[in-house]
């Protein structure tokens, strides 16, 4: 994960980049997730 900050707010968190490098059946049967939830864990996605 990637955080993007600014000096002058401190530790405030303006947005935050991920990505999943495993499958998406990885991260659903790690967390006992519905086949259709957890498609975005196995991809690069933002927070802003």
């Amino acid at each position: 994960m990637v955080v993007v900050l600014r000096p002058e707010t401190g530790w405030k968190f303006w947005a935050a980049i991920n990505y999943g490098w495993e499958s998406v059946e990885l991260y659903q049967k790690w967390a006992r997730a519905p086949a259709w939830d957890g498609s975005q864990w196995a991809a690069p996605f933002s927070i802003p």
